[in-house]
């Protein structure tokens, strides 16, 4: 018997460039209805459907993308983690009232330290959501914000391909093609300074380097950056930039983001590609052993460290190998990264895929997290008990 599917449109269409968009609702991968809404319709409404589509329904448009189930795929359960099965709030909700002239009419500020931050003190913070690479999909944020509430998670962080960007950018690329620039954030933006809980970003390969570069350069954020602490973006949004360390729940955590672009070699790639900024270094490795130097629980990065096998990625025979050498140079740093810091645990995102190992003389675990929302995306690191059981969620 058919029942009615009533999907909210609220913040579907504030930026839509046209009176009407085709939306698609469709749940567990079957279309449901594609159908024409005017850009003034506060909802869609589809009848005639069957009873199980309308617990799932997603929206495709604007870059929405509804989230797939997720399902750990690590080959055993991990000690220190409780993986997220799923992730829920499957379709856009409309982004949260974060006007522009909130942020300084589209650039980023470091409005406050780490250290003042109540929110992000050692104490505050016990149960973290770790998010792989997202690509700005803003759709794939609101999500895992709502499934770190309902994990009763204290923190989001995401181990980078994130998407940091501030109008600097974008103003640049519109002022050369229409003289007028821009001072709107992107919803990705929108949503991560307007979050519920703090966002914390390891930087990856794919973020817009030359706002995160104009920003570390100024006189306030180099400031700021001597402390050896995440910056300030705004709001709820902080880059842990790569050599930082913070302490939560007593455990010492540090990033050391980055990664090489194995596809930056094709030409149409070129203006989302920035080599000279986009990997890690030996001078950012010396600033993670400079502000741990008594060593880590956790390390944040983007790249796997070079002890990790089976990870697989493009076909080694379609990339150059000046581009290989530059991979293998940077998962050697972080390699020598964990061996000289000892975490017991490492994240990392970039494969594209979920997995897990065990590396080096010590106990360190390495985790993987796919991209996207896709299966194996997420993972809760309980800070408190670390050696204990994993937790099972339904």
């Amino acid at each position: 018997m058919g029942t009615t599917l009533t999907v909210s449109l609220a913040g579907v269409f504030s930026d839509a460039d046209s009176d009407t968009l085709t939306i698609t609702a469709s749940s567990d991968d079957e279309t449901v209805a594609t159908v024409a809404v005017a850009s003034d319709a506060s909802s869609l409404t589809v009848t005639g459907v069957a009873a199980g589509t309308a617990r799932l329904p997603g929206i495709y448009t604007l870059g929405v993308q509804r989230l797939r189930r997720v399902e750990p795929r690590w080959d055993d359960p991990p000690i220190l983690l409780s993986a997220v099965h799923r992730l829920r709030g499957v379709m856009e909700k409309g982004l949260p009232d974060a006007s522009e002239g909130a942020f300084l009419g589209g650039r980023w500020r470091p409005e406050r330290a780490w250290e003042a931050d109540a929110a992000v003190a050692d104490g505050a913070v016990r149960r973290v959501l770790v998010l792989g690479d997202i690509h700005n999909r803003h759709g794939v944020l609101d999500a895992a914000l709502t499934e770190a509430q309902r994990q009763d998670c204290d923190a989001l962080v995401s181990v980078g391909d994130f998407w940091l960007q501030d109008c600097s950018w974008d103003a640049r690329r519109r002022t050369r093609s229409t003289g007028d620039p821009s001072t709107s954030w992107t919803p990705l933006m929108r949503l991560a300074m307007a979050a519920p809980l703090p966002i914390l970003v390891i930087d990856g390969n794919h973020e817009a380097w030359p706002c995160l570069t104009d920003y570390a350069l100024r006189a306030d954020v180099a400031r700021a950056r001597a402390a050896g602490r995440p910056l300030h973006l705004g709001g709820t949004l902080w880059w842990a930039d790569r050599g930082s360390t913070w302490t939560w729940s007593g455990r010492r955590c540090g990033a050391l983001g980055g990664a090489v672009s194995p596809d930056k070699f094709i030409t149409k790639l070129a203006p989302h590609r920035w080599p000279d900024h986009e990997a890690p270094g030996r001078d950012d490795l010396r600033r993670l052993l400079t502000n741990a130097p008594d060593g880590l629980d956790v390390l944040f990065c983007h790249d796997a460290p070079a002890a990790v096998a089976g990870l697989k990625g493009l076909p080694p025979a379609l990339i150059p190998d000046w581009i290989l050498a530059e991979c293998r140079e940077v998962r050697g740093l972080l390699q020598d990264a964990v061996e000289r810091t000892g975490p017991q645990v490492v994240f990392h995102g970039h494969w594209h895929q979920t997995n897990h190992a065990h590396i080096g003389d010590g106990p360190t675990e390495v985790f993987g997290l796919n991209r996207d929302g896709k299966p194996g995306s997420v993972a809760v690191l309980d800070l408190r008990h670390f050696g204990a059981a994993a937790t099972t969620l339904s």
